[in-house]
């Protein structure tokens, strides 16, 4: 019997030393793991704050989780002309159910612009979405968000005359830019700043002010809305153009193409200020979007939601009422016309307004537009500016690892996108586009064309 027993207890004990072992090893196995993860965690976060440190700041990519609401303090820092509003939301009854010359609750967003890259380097930095990529500030969590704009303004305006309080102002507007679109407006944009860096601030397709001009697009004719879009229009800007650097003196934004249709809510705004809508030729202009976007081109975004004025020009130039049996170059041709029919229209009702074909840049901004319209000096030295700009052209250009953007001088020449275009495209701008080009050329005073031979 006690021999029995004590290979029990020998056996006993083996089975407790093998359990303990097979612990023993999985822990070991676990504790491994875990270093290992831990290891690369932390080799990742090393990996991104190199890739952090070397990326550049205008390519840097934005967060989008919500902004912070303003505090006092925040407010402050608005008053004293130290953030920009560089964005706005218009709910639906924003509008709606306000007076006439008046608005209801709309939200904004205000964050620290760094001016000075466009300053400096307008050609890398030709939209106002990549000056505010650019901005250490300007990340949505750090932005500023005010839900009533309305009393912001009236805060501002009320600090802006107080001279007891540390100096800000707000710039006038000097001119605004509307454009066809891949016509050359980035150009003028540039050339605005270049003239002047230190005197001039130029919004270059920053999102407020087309937000506001496009609010009427769907009821044209209804002057309450246009009152009730101009007040805001005129509010937009004045925020816009609040600084506190007493060197800056004039303000000039270039607008999205798609704010044409607006020009009227501007012309109510701001009536003795004055714009120009640059332009190009049709073959020109539609093989520019074509040959870059096909199928995916901002000029095709109309059709998916055709205006009246769209299906018009559908049933008059192409003898075609289903939009939907309409041609890529059809549609291209037609969205491009309704801008410049709008144009067109405004131009026949505005004193202040004038018309810059694409083929007479940049000479017609030194020689006329500079001095002229916008009453800006063109000495030698603006001169130099201006044309130093235009060899960068940010449109016309390719990008170089750490040069940014270099001068492509094979791309977007005049003479061979004529060339390359198909005959359908030439076509579709001979029906579509031209007829509104030539009274475009016609009250720009371009080309004398009798009216009996304009397709008004």
């Amino acid at each position: 019997m006690g021999a029995i027993q004590l290979k029990k207890t020998k056996k006993t004990g083996n089975q407790k030393r093998h359990y303990l072992w097979i612990i023993m090893f999985i822990l070991s196995i676990s504790v491994i793991c875990a270093l290992w993860l831990n290891l690369r965690v932390i080799s990742t976060e090393i990996q991104l704050a190199s890739n952090k440190r070397k990326l550049p700041k205008k390519r840097r990519l934005i967060s989008f989780k919500e902004p912070r609401y303003a505090s006092s303090n925040d407010i402050q820092l608005i008053l004293d002309g130290k953030v920009t509003l560089v964005d706005i939301h218009i709910g639906p009854n924003s509008i709606q159910g306000a007076g006439e010359d008046t608005y209801g609750l709309i939200e904004a967003s205000f964050c620290k612009v760094q001016f000075e890259h466009h300053k400096s380097d307008p050609s890398s930095y030709p939209m106002f979405r990549d000056l505010v990529a650019a901005s250490d500030d300007c990340l949505d969590k750090s932005k500023i968000t005010i839900p009533d704009l309305k009393f912001v303004v009236q805060e501002a305006r009320k600090r802006d005359l107080d001279t007891t309080q540390p100096f800000v102002k707000a710039i006038p507007p000097r001119g605004f830019v509307f454009h066809e679109s891949r016509c050359g407006s980035t150009l003028v944009a540039n050339s605005l700043i270049a003239a002047n860096p230190t005197a001039h601030r130029v919004y270059s397709e920053s999102p407020p002010p087309v937000a506001v001009m496009r609010l009427c697009e769907k009821q044209p004719l209804n002057k309450s809305c246009i009152g009730q879009a101009a007040a805001l229009l005129r509010d937009v800007i004045y925020m816009m153009g609040r600084t506190n650097d007493d060197k800056e003196t004039a303000l000039f934004f270039k607008i999205q193409s798609g704010g044409t249709a607006g020009i009227p809510v501007f012309q109510k705004a701001f009536p003795d200020v004055p714009w120009i809508f640059v332009y190009r030729d049709s073959v020109e202009v539609m093989m520019s979007y074509l040959n870059t976007h096909g199928v995916l081109s901002n000029c095709m975004k109309s059709s998916r939601a055709p205006s009246k004025l769209y299906h018009k020009l559908a049933h008059e130039r192409f003898g075609i009422n289903d939009w939907e049996q309409l041609s890529v170059e059809q549609r291209c041709a037609l969205h491009l016309a309704a801008l410049c029919e709008a144009a067109a229209a405004s131009m026949k009702h505005s004193h202040n307004g004038r018309l810059v074909n694409y083929a007479d840049l940049p000479n017609i901004l030194l020689e006329d537009i500079f001095p002229h319209h916008f009453q800006i000096p063109t000495g030698p030295d603006v001169v130099d500016r201006v044309e130093q700009v235009c060899t960068q052209y940010s449109k016309q250009s390719v990008r170089v690892a750490n040069k940014g953007r270099l001068w492509d001088s094979s791309m977007g020449d005049a003479e061979e996108k004529q060339e390359l275009a198909t005959p359908v495209v030439k076509r579709a701008a001979e029906l579509g586009l031209k007829p509104t080009f030539d009274v475009l050329e016609h009250l720009s005073g371009r080309v004398f064309i009798p009216l009996t031979e304009m397709q008004v």
